[in-house]
This record gives structure tokens, C-alpha cells and sequence, in this order.
């Protein structure tokens, strides 16, 4: 007999065997137990998770010699050839490769026609998201009122697609993603089974990987085996899935919750160097700072076991607040990476902000956990003691800046008011050239505030400039500069550059190239052309719509 794959190999027979889905095949077989089973089942779920299995598990317990009955003896002749596929009564069909409307058309002149040999005829129609509106035309009346003979079992990862008159037609079930304790357990006795050996930790890193699908799992554990001579270690199975190791995780986290800048570009080099996929990287810290705020609030997590030990000795380190801080910027950059140019530079500036805004405490999650601001990036390389004097001016946004700047100059010190400063400058009077031959010292004024920002804004370019707005340009593969810089907070330290460069106060929009400008409400409800029509019409903003 040819070799035969993990996922077909142990693919569920029975109602007993479903792995994660008690609430779904207890249903079933009280429903055929019961007498009342449905002319049409919606089974919707992520991939790997069970569905069609448990459609033909449906069709054996319908069809089965000793049926229906909730437990088919899977030893019949019916109960064999539903296994094998080669049912005449029960037809699966795929609807991402079949699904216009003549395959539907063609499947209503079949379903006129009495099952050959149990009383059942069943058809399976696999991702039906995928058909056609048309097709789904064709299937409502079907679908509605079909022969007594006749059940159908739709199968979606993308529920969300099909038409409510086709939803309302069917009994939804949903699949959940498999435990990862049950999914381990699981994969635990098929190695078993098979005669080779794995190491706990090399279980859990599957298991991680697999996102609760139980093929997924099969898929990558066969992979493995072939992998591997003997038992399957954790180190082989963190290589072969391109998991960052636990010391470069633990090494990372720590210099972004002490703000060491130095410590991060290193690390990110050194795992680059040895071939780890920036996107990976991202991904794992991600996950391991979420472990981390779990530990942290004292919720229990699905640790990988090696972890749990070094992970608390962070979090008794550190507080929920300042982990909350760096999550927050990094809460998107998986999908950030996806779409950038490239990924490593990306990844690095994303956690330069992150420890940069953690360490100076500009995030409000901070300081609801009442975190102190650190010293600023400037002065990164070297502790800042309470004895130094704190020369460069923060922008004005909170309180909270100026009592740090005040607590940490030393008590005798001369206190030094704060330059005023003096808006003389008529915006009407300023054209973009003046404004274009300012920018490099505008973004020198940028960079004697905070680094990260300077670098992000210098590759945009000033294009346009018309009633006091400036609108600011940045190429498409310089998407995340965009977003970072048109953060309120960080307008508020590029608007203060600019009254310093040029003396008057300008509203800025941001854009991508070939793209439209992105302005705030507030900006808009303030643009001079809208006051005019305003004033023109005596009228008021009710709502502002994109169109």
C-alpha cells in the first residue's frame, strides 16, 4: 500500500473522535437519536478544525446499514465507501474550483433522483463561499424545499460571504479552534502510534504554530518526522518553523523595557545575521510580551513550558503599565511588515519608537499606571542622575513634561524661564519655496527634540502649501513614516519646529504619493475655505463623511 499522509491517516471516523467540537457532535446524534435532523447543515469554522470530516462522519450515521444511528459501525459496506469516497450517494463537491452557476444547475437535475443505496442522498459542498451570486440564485429554491431524500451539508471558513437567504435556510454550527492541551495530547498518541518520539517542548512549539488547526498540526508534526533521525527536539522543530529562540525573545524585551537603544539595533542584527525572517521576529515578540502582560496581571496563559519561570522573573521586574506601552505600537506591526519594502527596517524602527515613547512616557496607558517619564532619547547612552541639568525644551503638551523637567535639574539651581515664543509671522504671506528652503532646518529643529521623529519625517517632502496648510508627501513604501508622524502627539513636536523656523503657526496634512490628503476632522472644521462657507451661509458642521 503507498504511503498514506499524517492528516489522512487519522482523520476522524467517528462523532467520538472529533477533537474540540463536544457542542457540535452531541448535537448531531441527539438530533438523529431524536428523529430531527435538518435538511440542511451550515458547519463554519477556521481551517483544519474538523468540518468536513464531521460532514461525512453525518453521512455514514445517516446512511450506515444500522441507521440512522449516532454511532455508525464504519465496518458496513456504506459506511467503507463513504470513507473511501466512492459513495454513490454521497457526492462532495468543491466550490472554489466548481462554482458557476451551471455546476448548481446541474446538481438541482441530480437531486430529483432517489438514492442508490441508503435513504439518504447527500451532498457536500465544500467552501461555499466561493460560489457565485448567480449560483446561489440557482441554490436558494433547492435549498428551500428540496426532496425528502435529499441533505445538505455546506462547509465555509468565510461565513460572513454567504447570502442571508441562503443562511437563513440551514443550521449553523460553529467549529472553534482546538485547545492547545487537546491538540497536544492528540498529537502526543499519534506519534506514539507511529513508533518515533518527541520531546514535550517540540510538541508545544507545533501546537503553537498550528493556531488550533489539528491538520495544520498533522501537517507540520509529518514534516518534522521526516526532518528529524529519532526523536523530534525542540531545536529542531524551533529551526524548521522559523520560531525566534526563548534567550533572543527574553534579550529583547528587556532592552525595550529598559529603553536601550544600542542593546535592540544589536540583537535585531545579530538574529538577522543568522537568518531569521524579520516578519518571525516581529511575530514572536509580539506574542512573548503578551505572555509577559498576562504573567504580569496574574491571568494564567497557554505558556510553552521552558518559559513560564524566566518570564516571571521579568514581569516581578516591571509592571503592567510599562508593557502596555510597548504593545501599543506594536499592536500592528505584523501587517506593517507584510506590505513594507523592507521588513527589517521597519521592525527596527518600530521598536526604537516603542521604547522610545515607553521610556518618556507619552503613551496615556502609562501614565493611567502611574509609570514615570524616563530621560529622554538624547541622552540614552549614559543613566541620567537626579543632579543633571535637563537643557532641552520639551513641547508643551502636558503638565506632567514640565514637572519632570523642574524635579530632575538640581535644588540649587537657578530656575530658567521658558523661552517665549512670539508668532509675528502672517501664514498668508509664506509660500512653499520659503517653507522648502526652511525644511532641512525645520527638521534640525525636529531632531533637538526626538530622533525617531526627525528620521521619520525626513523622507517626506513639503509639495503644497495653500491657506496655511502645509501638506507634507511621502512615497508609498514609506507608509508607516506616514502614519507614525500624523499621530497628534508627534504633530504637536513638528509644529513646534516650525514656529520656531519660520515664526507662525501652520496646520499640516499628510500624504502618500498619487494619493489624497489625510487631515483630521479638527483640521477641516478649521480650513479657511470651510469658515468662508460657513460664514457665508450662516450655517453649522452637523457631520463631516468621507466620500
Amino acid at each position: 500500500m503507498s504511503y498514506q499522509s499524517l492528516y489522512r491517516k487519522w482523520r476522524s471516523q467517528g462523532f467520538d473522535e472529533v477533537l474540540g467540537q463536544d457542542h457540535i457532535t452531541r448535537t448531531l446524534k441527539n438530533a438523529i437519536i431524536k428523529g430531527r435532523v435538518a435538511h440542511a447543515f451550515l458547519f463554519a469554522g477556521p481551517r483544519g478544525t474538523g468540518k468536513t470530516s464531521t460532514a461525512r462522519i453525518l453521512a455514514k450515521a445517516l446512511n450506515c446499514e444500522q441507521g440512522p444511528t449516532s454511532q455508525p459501525d464504519l465496518t458496513c459496506p456504506a459506511c467503507q465507501r463513504i470513507r473511501d469516497g466512492q459513495s454513490l450517494d454521497v457526492l462532495e463537491i468543491d466550490a472554489a474550483s466548481n462554482r458557476g452557476i451551471d455546476e448548481i444547475r446541474e446538481l438541482r437535475e441530480r437531486v430529483r433522483f432517489a438514492p442508490v443505496e441508503g435513504p439518504y442522498k447527500i451532498y457536500i459542498i465544500d467552501e461555499v463561499h466561493m460560489l457565485t451570486s448567480e449560483a446561489f440564485n440557482a441554490l436558494l429554491k433547492t435549498l428551500e424545499e428540496p426532496p425528502e431524500h435529499v441533505v445538505f451539508i455546506l462547509c465555509t471558513t468565510d461565513w460572513q460571504k454567504l447570502p442571508a437567504t441562503i443562511l437563513s435556510r440551514c443550521q449553523r454550527y460553529d467549529f472553534r479552534r482546538i485547545p492547545q492541551a487537546l491538540l497536544a495530547h492528540r498529537l502526543g498518541e499519534i506519534v506514539l502510534a507511529e513508533g518515533a518520539g518527541i520531546e514535550p517542548d517540540a510538541l508545544d512549539l507545533i501546537v503553537a504554530a498550528a493556531a488550533g488547526s489539528f491538520r495544520d498540526a498533522e501537517s507540520i508534526l509529518e514534516q518534522l518526522l521526516s526532518y528529524t533521525e529519532g526523536t523530534v527536539t525542540a531545536t529542531e522543530a524551533r529551526e524548521l518553523l522559523g520560531f525566534t529562540e526563548e534567550e533572543w525573545l527574553t534579550g529583547l524585551a528587556e532592552s525595550l523595557l529598559a529603553a536601550d537603544f544600542k542593546a535592540i539595533f544589536n540583537l535585531l542584527g545579530q538574529l538577522i545575521e543568522a537568518g531569521r525572517d524579520p516578519r518571525n521576529i516581529g511575530r514572536d515578540l509580539v506574542q512573548f510580551l503578551r505572555h509577559l502582560l498576562a504573567i504580569s496581571v496574574g491571568s494564567p496563559t497557554d505558556l510553552w513550558r521552558d518559559r513560564e519561570t524566566r518570564l516571571r522573573q521579568i514581569a516581578a521586574q516591571t509592571n503592567p503599565g510599562a508593557i502596555l506601552q510597548l504593545l501599543d505600537p506594536l499592536a500592528g506591526l505584523e501587517a506593517q511588515m507584510r506590505q513594507a519594502v523592507e521588513p527589517r527596517t521597519t521592525l527596527e524602527m518600530t521598536l526604537i519608537l516603542a521604547a522610545y515613547r515607553s521610556r518618556n512616557g507619552k503613551s496615556t496607558v502609562g501614565a493611567a499606571q502611574g509609570l514615570t517619564e524616563s530621560p529622554s532619547l538624547k541622552n540614552a547612552e549614559e543613566p541620567t542622575t537626579r543632579t543633571q541639568t535637563v537643557k532641552k525644551v520639551e513641547p508643551a503638551s502636558s503638565s506632567a513634561d514640565s514637572a519632570e523637567e523642574m524635579e530632575t535639574k538640581p535644588a540649587t539651581a537657578k530656575a530658567e524661564a521658558p523661552p517665549t515664543l512670539v508668532l509675528s509671522r502672517d501664514p498668508a504671506k509664506l509660500s512653499l519655496a520659503e517653507i522648502q528652503a526652511q525644511w532641512a532646518h525645520i527638521l534640525e529643529g525636529v531632531r533637538t527634540q526626538t530622533v525617531p521623529m526627525y528620521v521619520l519625517l525626513s523622507k517626506g517632502t513639503p509639495v503644497d502649501y495653500e491657506d496655511g496648510c502645509l501638506t507634507i508627501c511621502f512615497d508609498r513604501q514609506f507608509t508607516f513614516h506616514r502614519n507614525t508622524v500624523s499621530l497628534e502627539e508627534n504633530k504637536v513636536i513638528i509644529e513646534k519646529a516650525i514656529q520656531h523656523s519660520l515664526g507662525c503657526s501652520l496646520q499640516l496634512a499628510f500624504l502618500l504619493k498619487d494619493g489624497e490628503k489625510e487631515q483630521t476632522e479638527e483640521n477641516l472644521r478649521d480650513h479657511p475655505m470651510v469658515q468662508q462657507a460657513l460664514d457665508l451661509f450662516e450655517g453649522n458642521i452637523i457631520e463631516i463623511k468621507e466620500v
